[in-house]
């Protein structure tokens, strides 16, 4: 499934594609993305999304890779509980 994905996310990176074109501005949950090392540039990919939605939040993990949940656990889980804790009601 990871291989499928990453195969994916390269695909749209190599060939220019935004990933969801205009519609990210439209999303207002709170959205947390994390480092996919996946895409051909995804620091600034990852910055853009970021920068076009109004409630999304970006970590980096220096020795994560994707997905960061199985490569980097101990850092991965406490940013998620933190983040869903604050957003939570």
């Amino acid at each position: 499934m990871v291989a499928r994905g990453n195969k994916l996310l390269t695909g749209f990176s190599d060939a220019g594609l935004k990933i969801m074109g205009d519609k990210l501005a439209q999303i207002k949950a709170p959205v947390l993305f994390t480092n996919h090392t996946c895409l051909a540039d995804p620091f600034e990919q990852l910055k853009e999304m970021t920068n076009l939605m109004p409630n999304a939040r970006m970590k980096v993990f220096e020795e994560g890779s994707h997905p960061s949940i199985w490569t980097c656990p101990d850092l991965f889980r406490p940013l998620v509980r933190n983040f869903l804790l604050a957003h939570s009601s």
